[in-house]
């Protein structure tokens, strides 16, 4: 299908659109759409979208985008977005992300964020960051972060951070940090250390600069 208008399909399979729009699906299979615009998807699995904006899709699985926009996605699994920019994430699984923009996340667990700036984060779980910046994160647990910046975390557990700059951390438990700089945290001999130890509670800091 090209250059299509107000499409409806429904249990569908083998679909390949381009220059769609106004497009709604259910039940669809191995759907490509390359330069689609407002496209609604529900229990899609195996899709591949490219150069798409303002999609929605619920309960669908397999999915892969690259330089998509405005994209809002709800009980999804098994995503990978590439060069994604606006994307509204919400009790997602297993979602890998390279090069993304604008990303609000709730809910989320086994989720993976390369080169990822101005990220939101509340209550996922089991994350891994690599090169991401102006994060925010709230209620996350199980945080792998390695060489990211401008990070603000609130009420997090289990985090593990590594080479990491300009870091704000309230209320967190079970804290690993290595070769961090600029951090909230007062160095340990400073006078606000045992306040701020009491709210980062087993906290280790190994070999930080200007803590």
């Amino acid at each position: 299908m090209t250059h299509c208008v107000y499409v409806n399909m429904t249990h569908c399979a083998y679909v390949n659109m381009t220059h769609c729009t106004y497009v709604n699906m259910t039940h669809c299979a191995n759907v490509n759409m390359t330069h689609c615009a407002y496209v609604n998807m529900t229990h899609c699995t195996y899709v591949n979208m490219t150069h798409s904006t303002y999609i929605n899709m619920t309960h669908c699985t397999n999915v892969n985008m690259t330089h998509c926009a405005y994209v809002n996605m709800t009980h999804c699994a098994y995503v990978n977005m590439t060069h994604c920019a606006y994307v509204n994430i919400t009790h997602c699984s297993y979602v890998n992300m390279t090069h993304c923009t604008y990303v609000n996340m709730i809910h989320r667990v086994y989720v993976n964020m390369t080169h990822c700036t101005y990220v939101n984060m509340i209550h996922c779980a089991y994350v891994n960051m690599t090169h991401c910046a102006n994060v925010n994160m709230a209620h996350c647990a199980y945080v792998n972060i390695t060489h990211c910046a401008y990070i603000n975390m609130k009420h997090c557990a289990y985090v593990n951070m590594t080479h990491c700059a300009y870091v704000n951390m309230t209320h967190c438990t079970n804290f690993n940090m290595t070769h961090c700089s600029y951090t909230e945290c007062p160095r340990r001999n400073g006078p606000d250390f045992g306040r701020v130890f009491l709210m980062l509670k087993y906290t280790d800091i190994t070999q930080n600069t200007y803590v």
